[in-house]
């Protein structure tokens, strides 16, 4: 887990107070209901820049300078209601939430599972995607878009007067028995989400709101996210049925994607295949889950146990989250040597991270054999030194079969030392100079 920049709307322990002392506000709302309202988008920050007069003019700059719009403001501009349940009455009426309420006052309808009419409705008119699981009715399993660690997205009803649609909710649980630091963490990292999801915007679904929910008697602490249902399988569900030039054309678009990304401040994090969800009809792109994105423009510092580093993590990130595993006295760990882009626990070059996840995924879309582990295993005898981590890697790409005309770049990307690997720009010119090599030349 990271560390979070601080919400200018944290209830830290359990006190009836609502967020932003709004009590008004939520006293509008039953208990049991929660209120996820967005006070305002988070609008994309703009460079300063001064406007000087053209020559023929006065001669004179106008001052008029556009100024940034910091993270700690987009965080301001949420309002995420926090609904706390502490009496011994009614607990069995009020012990679930049952709606959300939209940014637009849309009803948001949690089921847990869909009726006949409901599957006419919503799925008749459009076929499932491959790679899910069947829809049948009154199967729990059925209303579940995804798991993830500590969390399940499951699909609901979006009511207004226009109509109804499927939405995604993504239900956030703490630990057992959380006290009130572990509920300050979660409300802080899911606020977080929250902004940097919607700063990506054609990126990502679209978000409609938040809400928290607090129940002292059960010990419960959830958080919901309310967004677009994407319609679409992941990419690691769909490696097999590609073609190559389908391949390069995806390639291209999570490179594409990612950087856009970057431009907008936005460190990924967690960049891989299951967090890709594409459309197999026209490819399109679309990049989920921003629990683990940061904001550019503040320091990142690791803050996760090496237990859970997956392979799509850079090199330095296993040795980032060594150090920190250290510091904190954890058993079996010992403080690794100096390492490139790294300071301590903190990551010095973010977007160079985000970039070997890009590599390990093009590596795997383009291999002739993976598993699921499909590239190095991380372990403090093969960073040594960088060089020593360089030649396992290309031995890996050897042994994998990644495509000949792909290693060079893959290389370049999964460097050890994150200064020597390309930028994004590079990346994107490199995969359409192969796009465009590979497609087969028309017959006279």
């Amino acid at each position: 887990m990271h560390h979070l920049t601080a919400s200018p709307t944290i209830a830290g322990d359990f006190q009836a107070d609502t967020v932003s002392g709004s009590a008004g506000q939520t006293a509008r709302y039953q208990q049991y209901t929660l209120n996820a309202v967005a006070a305002a988008e988070p609008q994309m920050p703009v460079e300063s820049r001064t406007i000087v007069e053209p020559a023929g003019g006065s001669g004179k700059v106008r001052g008029k300078t556009s100024r940034c719009r910091t993270f700690h403001e987009e965080l301001g501009a949420v309002f995420m209601s926090r609904v706390e349940k502490k009496s011994i009455h009614n607990l069995r009426r009020h012990s679930k939430i049952r709606h959300l309420l939209s940014e637009r006052r849309a009803k948001i309808k949690l089921i847990n599972y869909f009726t006949p009419k409901q599957i006419t409705k919503y799925f008749d008119n459009s076929p499932i995607p491959k790679g899910w699981r069947e829809i049948k009715a009154g199967d729990k399993n059925s209303v579940i878009a995804g798991v993830g660690t500590g969390t399940k997205v499951k699909m609901a009803i979006k009511s207004n007067k226009y109509g109804s649609e499927l939405v995604a909710v993504k239900k956030i649980y703490t630990s057992k028995r959380p006290n009130a630091k572990t509920i300050k963490f979660y409300h802080d990292r899911s606020l977080r989400e929250l902004c940097l999801q919607r700063r990506a915007k054609c990126c990502a679904p679209a978000v409609y709101g938040i809400a928290e929910r607090v129940d002292r008697k059960k010990n419960c602490h959830k958080i919901y996210l309310a967004m677009e249902l994407v319609r679409a399988p992941s990419l690691e569900n769909i490696y097999l049925s590609l073609s190559r030039q389908q391949k390069l054309t995806v390639a291209c678009s999570l490179a594409k994607k990612l950087h856009s990304l970057h431009c907008k401040h936005i460190y990924a994090g967690d960049f891989k295949d299951a967090n890709v969800l594409v459309n197999p009809d026209n490819l399109q792109i679309t990049v989920i889950d921003f629990g683990c994105s940061h904001d550019l423009r503040a320091p990142i510092m690791l803050d996760f146990l090496v237990d859970s580093i997956s392979h799509y993590l850079a090199p330095e990130i296993y040795q980032a989250s060594r150090y920190y595993c250290a510091s904190r006295g954890c058993p079996g760990c010992c403080y690794p040597g100096v390492y490139p882009g790294i300071d301590k626990n903190q990551l010095l070059l973010p977007k160079k991270a985000d970039i070997y996840s890009l590599g390990v995924m093009v590596g795997k879309l383009f291999s002739q054999y993976f598993g699921d582990q499909w590239c190095m295993q991380y372990r403090p005898e093969h960073l040594m030194t960088p060089e020593r981590f360089d030649e396992l890697t290309g031995r890996k790409l050897v042994v994998e079969q990644l495509d000949t005309d792909l290693r060079p770049l893959v290389v370049k990307m999964m460097r050890a030392d994150p200064a020597q690997r390309p930028d994004l720009p590079q990346v994107i010119r490199d995969l359409k100079a192969l796009a465009a090599a590979s497609v087969p030349c028309e017959t006279v």
